[in-house]
């Protein structure tokens, strides 16, 4: 078997994954990314002494938002990924 160096997910499939592990169960949810912004004096190269306007972007936090409206491809029911598991009084459990 060939060792694998990498995984890629799609937007809902990060969405599922994050509903299942924080065991969310109603709602509908999508992805809130968090950037923030810098703006810097920056030189081009480091044997350059001149600088110029710029910007520096990094990702902050990564999480999960509670929406107020189905926007398909950007939000997931958890009721539907991640029902919540009922079982009546007298079921029996393998």
């Amino acid at each position: 078997m060939a060792d694998v160096n990498q995984y890629g997910f799609s937007y809902e499939e990060i969405v599922i994954a994050l509903i299942k592990q924080l065991d969310i169960n109603e709602g509908l949810w999508t992805l809130n990314i968090n950037f923030r912004f810098e703006a810097k004096n920056i030189r081009k190269d480091s044997e350059s002494t001149k600088v110029s306007p710029g910007f520096i972007g990094m990702l902050d936090r990564i999480g999960l938002i509670r929406a107020t409206k189905n926007t398909p491809g950007l939000t997931v029911d958890a009721a539907k990924v991640n029902p919540k598991l009922t079982r009546g009084p007298r079921a029996k459990v393998n």
